[in-house]
């Protein structure tokens, strides 16, 4: 589980995600019916995007007004739904098709995505689709990020450094909101979550850092994309197959 863990963690934190979609998937299938099970992933989500984030920053990539109104929006949303108690396998099945689409269009139109200024404005209609995008995270226990990146990256509304930058922040403070929900429902820490955390920070600080140094834009996007695909394949899969 370890190893594991860290390899989601080292690719997911290139493209400025945490995984927990990943983690979610892996520990639904070793512990099946534990109901602890939303609270490792969201801590290691936040253990990723945090080392993330901080790399980020330090190299001047997060636009953090844009970043802050955005998450004004989504974070009380994310806490709202974070505190129901629903069934959601036909909204996974619907999330897991539209995962896949996002995936295959970042695919298909890689060229020009990137804007022609450096400048980042939040246009009207991403504020609803932030919103939605926090109550899509509370239900799944993820931190909405994987969500974001393609209407992000389809609006060229910053470069891809600066969209994985804004995303690992976005899904940092979303998945420290959920985990403050879970925990004051009652959810409890198990022994095991502190070598998980261990793994997961080294394998996001190695990640975040080959996306800042190495990667190019259309390499950040591919990734992205083969993420988004990946997961939303992966969620169609696990929840059709418990129909």
């Amino acid at each position: 589980m370890i190893v594991v863990f860290f390899l989601i963690a080292l690719i997911y934190a290139s493209a400025g995600f945490g995984g927990g979609s990943l983690y979610i998937s892996v520990l639904s299938q070793v512990f099946p019916g534990a109901s602890w099970i939303r609270l490792p992933a969201l801590l290691c989500n936040a253990a990723v995007t945090g080392v993330g984030s901080a790399n980020f920053a330090l190299a001047g990539l997060i636009p953090y007004r844009q970043v802050l109104q955005l998450l004004a929006i989504g974070l009380p949303m994310t806490m709202w739904a974070a505190s129901w108690d629903i069934p959601a396998s036909t909204f996974l099945l619907i999330l897991g098709v539209m995962l896949v689409l996002a995936g295959v269009s970042l695919l298909l139109n890689s060229n020009g995505l990137e804007p022609m200024h450096a400048e980042v404005k939040n246009s009207w209609w991403l504020y609803p689709v932030v919103a939605a995008i926090g109550v899509l995270s509370g239900i799944t226990g993820i931190g909405g990020g994987i969500y974001l990146s393609p209407f992000l990256h389809h609006s060229r509304w910053a470069s891809s450094k600066a969209i994985a930058a804004t995303t690992s922040v976005f899904i940092l403070l979303n998945s420290i909101a959920s985990i403050g929900v879970l925990f004051w429902r009652g959810v409890q820490w198990q022994n095991d979550f502190a070598l998980w955390l261990v793994a997961v920070l080294l394998g996001g600080w190695l990640g975040s850092r080959t996306s800042i140094r190495w990667l190019k834009a259309d390499h950040l996007r591919a990734i992205t994309a083969v993420i988004l695909m990946f997961v939303g394949t992966k969620i169609w899969w696990d929840h059709w197959s418990t129909l």
